[in-house]
């Protein structure tokens, strides 16, 4: 992937987040923010994350996405943010890593602030679910894979839209996890779209990443038809 390494700074602890720039980066412009969480193998400190998933994307297609991508790394000892699920169980959540992130790129870069979009594939996905409802306002536009979250923290979600991916063979994280949260979400009166791609297992990030409307609405925020 072609970008460069940010560093930052968590309650003291150095932390490093890939970083994106789109080919035709011009700093006197105010670009888009797609902050995207990884999945829970690609944790650690060694940013071996960048190796696939949106990463790979930009890699092979780096024309699909006008924005500036944030690609943060998870500590090998926590999740995203914790749910009580059993590959959660005993780790603490890294809400305050993804903060820390946002503040510094937003600081540091030519980014729009009303133009930050969130994104994660698994493991993310529940952690897109998650650090959205715990500040929304931060945020244009929610993309959940294959994750989950917390029904009834839905109405935390506003008129921010919400455009959730699982494949329906999914057989690590059950596709109705997806479908819980985008019905709590209608019934709170959220902007949700679900897409269920039939066939597809767990690994479906690839190819929801790579679909230009995709990338379109996490660098506009606006849904397909809207």
């Amino acid at each position: 992937m072609s970008g460069m390494p940010l560093e930052f700074q968590v309650a003291g602890e150095r932390r490093r987040a890939a970083l994106w720039l789109p080919p035709n980066f011009d700093p006197g412009t105010r670009w888009p923010l797609v902050l995207a969480l990884h999945g829970y193998g690609e944790r650690g400190d060694d940013l071996e994350h960048t190796r696939n998933g949106l990463a790979q994307v930009l890699s092979d297609r780096p024309e699909l996405y006008s924005a500036i991508v944030a690609l943060p790394q998870c500590p090998g000892d926590r999740v995203w943010s914790w749910i009580d699920r059993p590959w959660a169980q005993g780790q603490g959540g890294a809400e305050e890593h993804v903060d820390a992130l946002l503040e510094t790129v937003l600081s540091r870069l030519p980014i729009d602030p009303d133009r930050v979009a969130l994104t994660g594939n698994s493991m993310g996905g529940f952690g897109s679910f998650l650090i959205a409802a715990q500040g929304v306002e931060r945020f244009h536009a929610v993309l959940p894979i294959c994750g989950g979250g917390h029904p009834e923290e839905a109405c935390a979600f506003g008129e921010v839209p919400v455009w959730i991916h699982h494949g329906r063979a999914d057989d690590v994280v059950p596709a109705a996890e997806s479908e819980r949260m985008a019905a709590a979400l209608r019934d709170a009166g959220a902007t949700v779209r679900l897409d269920l791609h039939d066939g597809v297992g767990h690994e479906s990030w690839d190819r929801v990443w790579s679909d230009p409307a995709v990338a379109s609405f996490l660098c506009t925020g606006r849904l397909p038809g809207s």
